[in-house]
């Protein structure tokens, strides 16, 4: 699970770098030279305060502040250009992801025609896994919701944090574009090596311990970058790396946990893939009006109102855990005892007399 997560990061790491040749600086026309104009036509004769005239490729319609003043002119149309050819990036991304599916194409019908198709009942023990119990409905379900409203925060602040932190240091803190795809491959790349790391770390830990260690580090970034950016840029690069290395194995290990606790059924992933779809689609819109209505700051923070809200959700849900265990287990004394009609006392009251009978018998005889 974590090797195949790994591959994830990976790609997500190498596309701003793919991207990063065929993006082109954006120029603005909010100010201009009189003499950088070509063409200029001065004279309207319908509005005689207005002048149209050409700077390059752009024509642009001007506002005299005062009648007759040249000197002074205020833009009426804000123009933008973009001489980028973004479109070569997808396109790439486009072939490759077609090689891959005809690969996969391939695969399934050689499967097809080649080997049996797979059925439950071919499995033998050695291939399957057993649960000791059923677990109770009301706690299944439980768990099920919960799992789901983790993963909705976890991918919520996973796909908006790569997607929108070059629009955030670029519009919001003034870098290079460059600067920005840089930033972002950082923080796929810590996902990649976190999730690198997770694999022998998956043998000496268990999930509990995991999503906890995921849990703080995610704050720690996350309030580093709130606390400290009017420092440098250095504390966004190191907040984003820690944020990044939180995140790695949170997705795998949260599968991990609830199949400890719970049967995952294909009902029980649907939900899983449900709030990682609905965290993607949701969280994006939000940081988006914040980012435009307040501030682009707004973005830093709402990210960490979620990630204590993740670590709240993860406390919840071990809390549940260890009640229901414990009432399970009180569950099961009490059985125990009903099945035998009798306490551990008399149970060991009664063994006693049955010795000291015994030896008398023997000591009769």
């Amino acid at each position: 699970m974590h090797a195949m997560h790994c591959c994830f990061s990976l790609g997500a790491t190498l596309v701003p770098f793919l991207a990063d040749p065929f993006l082109a600086d954006k120029t603005s026309s909010n100010t201009f030279n009189i003499s950088q104009a070509t063409g200029t036509n001065m004279t309207n004769e319908t509005t005689p305060n207005l002048a149209n005239f050409t700077i390059g490729e752009c024509n642009v319609t001007y506002v005299f502040d005062t009648e007759g003043c040249i000197g002074n002119l205020t833009p009426n149309i804000s123009q933008e250009k973009y001489t980028g050819k973004v479109q070569f990036s997808f396109l790439i991304v486009a072939v490759i992801g077609f090689l891959i599916a005809f690969l996969l194409l391939v695969q399934v019908l050689h499967f097809r025609i080649g080997l049996k198709p797979y059925r439950h009942g071919d499995l033998t023990s050695e291939g399957s896994i057993h649960k000791a119990h059923k677990s109770n409905p009301v706690f299944r379900w439980a768990i099920v919701f919960l799992s789901g409203l983790l993963i909705f925060l976890y991918v919520g602040q996973e796909a908006s944090y790569g997607g929108l932190l070059s629009t955030f240091v670029v519009d919001g803190r003034g870098w290079e574009k460059h600067l920005g795809s840089l930033i972002t491959s950082l923080f796929w790349g810590s996902i990649l090596v976190g999730r690198l790391c997770g694999i022998p770390l998956a043998h000496y830990l268990n999930p509990t311990k995991i999503l906890v260690l995921n849990c703080i580090m995610m704050c720690i970034g996350i309030v580093t970058i709130c606390t400290a950016i009017s420092i440098g840029p250095f504390v966004l690069y190191m907040g984003t790396a820690i944020y990044g290395l939180g995140m790695s194995t949170f997705f795998a290990t949260t599968l991990t946990w609830t199949n400890r606790h719970i049967d995952v059924d294909g009902t029980s992933a649907s939900v899983f893939l449900f709030g990682g779809a609905a965290g993607s689609v949701v969280v994006n819109p939000v940081i988006g009006h914040l980012f435009k209505t307040y501030e682009p700051m707004w973005m830093m923070y709402f990210f960490c109102i979620m990630a204590f809200l993740q670590l709240l959700v993860f406390v919840i849900m071990e809390s549940f855990v260890l009640v229901h265990n414990k009432r399970k287990q009180k569950d099961g004394d009490i059985t125990a005892t009903t099945e035998k009609g009798q306490t551990p006392e008399m149970e060991n009251l009664m063994n006693v007399n049955t010795s000291c009978h015994e030896r008398d018998v023997g000591t009769i005889k």
